[in-house]
């Protein structure tokens, strides 16, 4: 979601102006995207990493290129989709693709999986991102892979680096895969493996409060207390399924919480102000 400074209205990730005020989006800088990666520190030390190798190759001269492709593992609900987008605009912003949104594949849509159709959306990659999500599908139930993911990587042998690729699916037959050493052929084109897990209610808390100060509002500590107080209990109820949040489960879940209860608190915060305005006068 890409939230608006101006109003605060809720806009499409990809969207370039608001819907509600028509104000500009600007490109997120690297900083933010990477400030905006709350419960997610090995993913945030890893891009972080790449950041500082790709301005210590550039000051020695050398090509800034490498091999970048990695597996995003978690649960259903845990916003895996949601990071192809982040990392392939941290990858943009350090001039490593020339494209900030990703060619996506969803691999539970068995047309895109042709193999001529595969071929041509790899080749339409080029000089970007290939997410490919619910990479799961790809595979046995014994981890093996099924021939569109022999395809991909193939044409990962032949790419020399472009186009990168980030691959998001469920645990289950990726861990299988990633631990068989019969395919250590495969899994040398991922540099890097991460888990992607739920929130925790601080965690959570993280998030309102960013949300908060987005907007312009800033919390007292005792009102960050019973904010945090309000998540341990949204947590707990998303997690029993008591909670009026059905449409998504784990961390969207968790993270739309968090959100509205960041609008509940500002708005609770503006009538305290106004209030205290109305006092003084």
């Amino acid at each position: 979601m890409n939230t608006c400074a101006s109003c605060g209205a809720a806009n499409r990730p990809s969207a370039k102006f608001c819907k509600r005020c028509g104000s500009e989006f600007k490109p997120p800088e690297t900083d933010a995207l990477l400030g905006s990666l709350v419960g997610l520190q090995p993913l945030r030390d890893i891009l972080d990493g790449l950041r500082a190798e790709t301005e210590a190759r550039r000051r020695a001269g050398r090509d800034a290129r490498q091999r970048m492709s990695m597996l995003l593992i978690g649960e259903s609900g845990t916003a895996k989709s949601r990071l192809g987008p982040l990392i392939t605009q941290v990858l943009y912003n350090l001039q490593l693709v020339k494209k900030a949104q990703p060619v996506v594949v969803n691999a539970l849509q068995q047309d895109e999986l042709d193999s001529q159709k595969l071929a041509a959306t790899f080749a339409r990659a080029k000089d970007g991102v290939l997410f490919v999500d619910n990479v799961q599908q790809l595979f046995s139930e014994q981890g093996e892979p099924l021939p569109p993911f022999q395809q991909l990587m193939h044409l990962m042998e032949g790419s020399e680096l472009d186009p990168v690729v980030i691959m998001a699916g469920l645990p289950v037959r990726l861990l299988a895969f990633w631990q068989q050493e019969q395919l250590r052929n495969f899994q040398k084109h991922f540099q890097h493996m991460v888990n992607i897990p739920d929130y925790t209610p601080a965690e959570l808390t993280e998030i309102a409060v960013a949300t908060l100060q987005r907007q312009g509002f800033k919390l007292p500590e005792d009102t960050r207390q019973q904010l945090l107080m309000r998540m341990r209990w949204l947590y707990r109820d998303i997690k029993s399924g008591r909670s009026r949040i059905r449409t998504m489960n784990g961390r969207l879940a968790l993270e739309e919480a968090a959100e509205m209860e960041s609008a509940y608190f500002a708005r609770a915060g503006t009538e305290v102000e106004m209030r205290r305005r109305r006092l003084s006068h």
